[in-house]
């Protein structure tokens, strides 16, 4: 009993220390950043359960006020859901998906982008969603993933996380 009562005020912390809303989200996978041999942006999803077949391309908070939403930078539409490993070119994305408006990423390679890969554009079943901005997608060493916050991880070991 006494772990317990000392335990609970962590988790209370934990909760009411995040980003302020509480979002009952299902994640359904992880979502990643590559670039192809061309210097393109690659999106790549690993969808453990469930499918996927929106993704949504949106800018970051700078300059919003709290009741504002992000800005969409466009969004892609597969034709059919997406399970297991799925890639989609950000800017020329091939059967099933295509793009609607065309995917359009800040003109200054500093600001942050945020994608994210939902079924049916029902964000509370996603998979984990990444944020960079272009100019740490350019500095990738080849064979490596961003993932969340621009972290760096190989493609091997994305490829197998589920």
């Amino acid at each position: 009993m006494r772990l317990m009562k000392a335990a609970t005020p962590l988790v209370v912390a934990v909760v009411v220390a995040g980003c302020g809303n509480l979002i009952d989200t299902e994640v359904i996978g992880k979502t990643g950043l590559t670039r192809s041999a061309d210097g393109s942006v690659v999106i790549l999803i690993n969808v453990c359960t469930d499918s996927v077949d929106d993704v949504g391309v949106y800018g970051s908070r700078n300059g919003l006020a709290q009741d504002q939403q992000n800005t969409t930078l466009g969004e892609l539409h597969a034709s059919k859901p997406q399970s297991g490993s799925v890639q989609v070119s950000l800017t020329a994305p091939e059967s099933p998906w295509t793009a609607d408006p065309v995917v359009r990423l800040p003109d200054d390679p500093g600001s942050l982008f945020i994608v994210v890969a939902s079924t049916d554009g029902d964000t509370s079943t996603q998979a984990a969603q990444v944020s960079a901005t272009r100019h740490q997608v350019d500095a990738l060493p080849q064979g490596f993933v961003l993932v969340s916050s621009a972290k760096q991880t190989a493609r091997s070991e994305f490829g197998s996380s589920c």
